[in-house]
């Protein structure tokens, strides 16, 4: 992948509005800014860095390894190193960035690895700028299994309009999430579910609204 490709895919990023809206403009494009000047180096960093981190962590955690252990340091290390690539976080952003992971549900169900909390419910995508058209989900699930996923027309899950039929995914591989069809849908919610287990968000692309 491209540094261009990288960059155009953080750029639609569907969090951008609440980043905005939490931590103003000026934040985020610095971030975007900087997502510009990248290396291809950098640019793979930024892609593989927090699956690697997330990934490595979930398996300390399983293992019971304790947090001042120096292999759960050496990824804490990585992962700021992977965060600065978009800011530079003082020590109390860092640590409340920390604490946005562990009280965020949308952090928890990605990167908690085999905690039974994290897998008690899909992961849920809101969309809070407005409706879009159609959506394409890049996932990595940790095992193997089935995926389903679901379009609603509303923020709060309540309205559906689409659900997909179950698809079958392997440990490790990257799943495309997508209707393929030419349908034009008003989508402000997404769930995606992979049964007792969690998931890895790589990639999402949404198209907006049709005219």
């Amino acid at each position: 992948m491209t540094t261009e490709q990288t960059f155009d895919d953080f750029q639609h990023h569907p969090f951008d509005a609440e980043a905005r809206q939490r931590w103003g403009d000026d934040a985020v494009d610095g971030a975007h800014a900087r997502i510009g000047d990248w290396s291809p180096q950098d640019a793979e960093r930024a892609r593989t860095g927090y699956r690697s981190v997330h990934l490595g962590l979930a398996g300390l955690l399983a293992a019971g390894i304790a947090v001042d252990d120096d292999r759960v340091q050496q990824l804490i290390d990585e992962h700021y190193h992977v965060t600065s690539l978009f800011w530079t976080p003082t020590r109390q952003a860092y640590l409340g960035l920390a604490q946005t992971y562990q009280d965020d549900e949308r952090f928890a169900h990605t990167i908690g690895g085999d905690n039974p909390a994290c897998k008690t419910l899909p992961l849920s995508i809101t969309i809070l700028r407005g409706p879009v058209s159609a959506a394409l989900a890049e996932i990595v699930p940790m095992a193997s299994g089935t995926a389903t996923y679901t379009y609603y027309g509303d923020e709060a899950g309540q309205q559906m309009i689409f659900q997909s039929p179950t698809i079958n995914v392997a440990a490790g591989a990257v799943t495309q999430l997508t209707t393929n069809d030419e349908t034009a849908r008003k989508i402000r919610r997404i769930d995606i579910s992979v049964p007792d287990q969690t998931i890895q968000l790589t990639r999402l692309l949404l198209s907006p609204p049709n005219p």
